[in-house]
């Protein structure tokens, strides 16, 4: 039921390229007209890219534990991260950017664009409460010059994640400084099968080509004048009163 909620939500929004983790069967997420790369992992909580078939990624690079996936796609290096959670795994959590990430990122080419769960934040203004942040992934940031998409409003703050006593925005995605004028769109919107808040980033990037949707069904105005149709039509809509309730 939740991947079938899953694939109605990405219909509905339009999405060509999606960030997804705690992946644990990936089978289950195959939908007609997308792709899924894919990486399970020691962790067995993986993390995957689901993306338009007519986006074909290449070089696809993955970690051993599964927590983070890498695919390029035109000048574009798509990195899809789940981060360790708990207080108890800052030492893994440290690691996994200091080490396990730039590893990853080394691989590939062209303009970084990284997202997914991050566990932590890096601005007091993303949590309601007590927070976790990581110099690790600071540092990584400010390496890469990359910008956190979305702008917190400390006045109306948006959370992605919600606990019993407070709520954060551990999931966030970050782009070039160069591309952030070709932004058309950022939201973080509820979503039924998760209790947690899906990023909605929308990109006017010249590589990927328009959205092929499926042709809409219109009436032709037309048809109306033609008799015996219409003579057609009443003997239905008798038939179809009768038969109302």
């Amino acid at each position: 039921m939740r991947v079938g909620m899953l694939t109605e939500y990405i219909r509905r929004h339009g999405l060509d390229i999606v960030f997804l983790q705690e992946i644990i069967d990936p089978e289950i997420l195959t939908m007609p007209g997308y792709d899924v790369y894919h990486i399970i992992g020691s962790h067995k909580r993986g993390t995957a890219i689901e993306a338009r078939s007519d986006i074909v990624f290449t070089n696809i690079n993955k970690i051993p534990s599964g927590q983070a996936i890498a695919a390029e796609y035109k000048g574009l290096h798509f990195v899809n991260m789940y981060s360790p959670s708990g207080t108890a795994k800052r030492a893994e959590h440290e690691h996994f950017y200091n080490a396990d990430v730039p590893q990853l990122i080394q691989t590939g080419h062209g303009d970084l664009i990284i997202g997914g769960d991050f566990n932590c934040v890096t601005n007091p203004a993303n949590t309601s409460g007590h927070f976790y942040t990581s110099r690790a992934l600071t540092e990584m940031l400010r390496g890469l010059h990359l910008a956190c998409v979305w702008k917190q409003d400390p006045t109306r703050p948006a959370y992605t994640h919600y606990f019993t006593t407070r709520a954060s925005r551990i999931h966030r995605i970050y782009v070039p400084r160069n591309i952030t004028s070709q932004i058309t769109g950022i939201d973080i919107l509820p979503a039924a099968f998760t209790d947690h808040n899906a990023v909605v980033l929308r990109l006017a990037l010249g590589e990927i080509g328009a959205r092929r949707c499926q042709p809409r069904w219109k009436l032709d105005p037309t048809m109306l004048r033609d008799a015996d149709l219409l003579s057609h039509l009443r003997q239905q809509w008798s038939g179809w009163k009768v038969k109302k309730p």
